[in-house]
């Protein structure tokens, strides 16, 4: 992501915070996707069609490989998701039936709502999948 992308995404955050009175904790990180260490701690993460199908393969691979290690509730919600079979053909990932056209909820709170015409699809660690895959 772009730098300038970065600053003005961090002050939508702000201006999302300061209307919503909402702290929710949402990162935005400047790094090679492929390499980056995602926290061992619960995650959404949010992708509007970022890369091409060769990066998109080694991302993917990456985010399976940290949940193999310390599995946690993990989302992936793909907008514009024109990648998405590689999503499907990942081991430990499971698509939620009809994207989001309702909501995205955890057993305890709403995670995400995305109201929009173009597509979406949304993504669970299915922790079945990953015990078998070790």
């Amino acid at each position: 992501m772009p730098a300038d992308l970065c600053l003005t995404t961090r002050n939508n955050i702000e201006q999302y915070r300061r209307c919503s009175n909402n702290s929710a904790a949402i990162s935005i990180d400047q790094r090679d996707a492929c390499t980056y260490d995602i926290p061992n701690q619960p995650a959404v993460l949010f992708l509007y069609n970022p890369f091409n199908e060769s990066v998109m393969r080694n991302f993917v691979a990456n985010v399976e490989r940290s949940l193999s290690q310390h599995p946690r509730e993990s989302y992936v919600i793909y907008h514009v998701p024109l990648r998405n079979k590689v999503w499907d053909g990942s081991p430990i990932f499971s698509k939620l039936a009809g994207g989001l056209t309702c909501g995205l909820q955890s057993s305890t709170r709403s995670i995400v709502q995305i109201d929009t015409a173009k597509p979406v699809e949304a993504y669970l660690l299915d922790v079945r999948r990953l015990i078998g895959t070790k």
